[in-house]
């Protein structure tokens, strides 16, 4: 079992609305990706285009070193990091689908998660939706988690020839 400790910022989302009408799941899952990918790009969205490394993770569980990456690219998004957790041993997450930008919110859709926690691997395609604060400073992507953990990330940058 996944303690509160453990959870992924991430795990503390908003779970959609199961549809009981004859609009399946699926049908859901489809309109729903079709407005978020219809909407106009923002000058916010724009800038969080690109890659970013992990600079640091509070929350969530872990204790020591974490590493990872953040890919942001055509209006989709993937978290993949490592961290230690409080009993010694080594979490893994990943993390992924569309998102949008509605002013200092970033909002992702977690249409896919794939983590080892405390020892066990759990797999989710469930989507879910979870607002997230977020603070773009020139090269630095600050993320604030409604459950309370924040990421940093600088951007990465191809290096000069």
């Amino acid at each position: 079992m996944i303690t509160e400790s453990q959870r992924s910022p991430l795990d503390n989302s908003l779970s959609l609305p199961r549809m009981t009408s004859a609009i399946t799941w699926y049908g859901w899952v489809t309109l729903s990706l079709a407005l978020f990918l219809s909407i106009p790009s923002q000058a916010g969205a724009q800038g969080l285009e690109g890659a970013w490394h992990l600079d640091s993770y509070e929350g969530g569980g872990n204790v020591g070193p974490t590493t990872g990456q953040l890919l942001i690219v055509d209006g989709r998004w993937t978290l993949l990091y490592r961290m230690e957790e409080a009993e010694g041993s080594t979490a893994g997450r990943a993390h992924g689908g569309p998102y949008d930008v509605s002013g200092d919110t970033l909002n992702f859709v977690l249409e896919w998660s794939m983590q080892t926690v405390g020892g066990r691997p759990v797999v989710s395609s469930e989507p879910s939706l979870n607002p997230t604060q977020f603070i773009l400073a020139g090269d630095q992507l600050t993320l604030r988690y409604r459950g309370g953990g924040v990421i940093r990330f600088t951007r990465v940058r191809a290096p000069e020839e």
